[in-house]
């Protein structure tokens, strides 16, 4: 009973859009001071919060994982790049670019650009090697040109 009376309060709760905008402005701001680590805990505190009180095709929500994807994908060349960092970037894209093919089309400009960023992806996935290494060179690379295209 508890569950449906919090569904409904979060369902009718008209501050929940701009407290999810709130959170990806301030993930913004933490990644553009070099909070990289910041900004991804915050988004991957909050996402799943937007996902139940906006759903999981809000517009907010999708911006929402769309900066989660692309700052993992920043912050992993740093750290060393991973599978997993790479599987949950993928995953991300691969959700809000069916989302925005649904709703936009796939000539609109947004979704031409969350295509090129799993492009991206799917490019440092080529450069895996055996043992789950990634040719650090090139990652770095497609990670430069990844970063130039990035809306800050």
């Amino acid at each position: 009973m508890s569950r449906e009376i919090y569904a409904r309060y979060n369902s009718r709760n008209p501050d929940a859009s701009m407290a999810c905008q709130a959170a990806v402005s301030l993930s913004a701001a933490l990644a553009c001071n070099e909070l990289m680590d910041e900004a991804i805990s915050l988004l991957r505190h909050k996402l799943p919060v937007a996902r139940r009180c906006l759903g999981r095709d809000d517009r907010v929500v999708l911006k929402m994982t769309e900066c989660l994807a692309s700052n993992i994908l920043l912050v992993a060349d740093e750290a060393g790049m991973t599978r997993e960092d790479l599987d949950e970037c993928e995953a991300l894209y691969k959700h809000v670019l069916k989302t925005m093919r649904q709703v936009l089309g796939t000539a609109h400009p947004d979704t031409q650009r969350i295509q090129g960023k799993l492009d991206v992806v799917v490019k440092i996935r080529e450069t895996e090697r055996p043992g789950f290494q990634f040719d650090r060179d090139r990652v770095s690379r497609l990670l430069e040109e990844f970063a130039e295209r990035e809306p800050r």
